[in-house]
């Protein structure tokens, strides 16, 4: 009888561009990035979830932004996170089968012009982080939207 592969990596990427309204060019790009998964996010979100009855698992449901530091594996909260800049997802797919794929637009307002600096994937409105990073630091202005991308992929180790 052969060994069976039963190992499963996952990787998670981020990517954010910022779009002026006005003429739609893309004025800011973090090219795909690669997270941190947080100690909570391997926990109660993939390591727990596909088990039915397990108490306290939950989904990632919103992405934030900010303008703080890389995170760490323990962190709950994403570093400089601007609560102007929480939204819910707007696109979810799964692309192949072993891709999760979350989209999400945030508007520049005359209450959100900030720096951004990094994203997270989190539980609710106000947290706890899943999982998240840095990229390079923009401008994020009224007369702009960022679009962001987010994808967790796994596969057979």
């Amino acid at each position: 009888m052969g060994k069976a592969s039963s190992g499963v990596k996952l990787k998670g990427f981020f990517r954010v561009q910022i779009i002026d309204k006005n003429t739609k060019k893309v004025v800011g790009d973090s090219g795909y990035c690669q997270n941190v998964i947080t100690d909570y996010g391997f926990e109660s979100c993939i390591v727990a979830l596909p088990m039915k009855g397990i108490a306290n698992t939950t989904q990632a449901s919103y992405l934030i932004l900010g303008s703080g530091t890389e995170p760490a594996t323990d962190d709950t909260q994403l570093n400089g996170s601007n609560t102007d800049q929480v939204i819910s997802f707007e696109g979810l797919s799964v692309v192949g089968s072993m891709t999760a794929r979350a989209t999400a637009q945030f508007e520049g307002s005359d209450s959100s012009m900030a720096t951004l600096r990094n994203i997270g994937l989190i539980a609710a409105s106000t947290g706890p982080m899943i999982a998240g990073n840095t990229f390079a630091s923009s401008v994020f202005s009224t007369n702009q939207q960022a679009n962001a991308t987010y994808e967790l992929q796994f596969a057979r180790s």
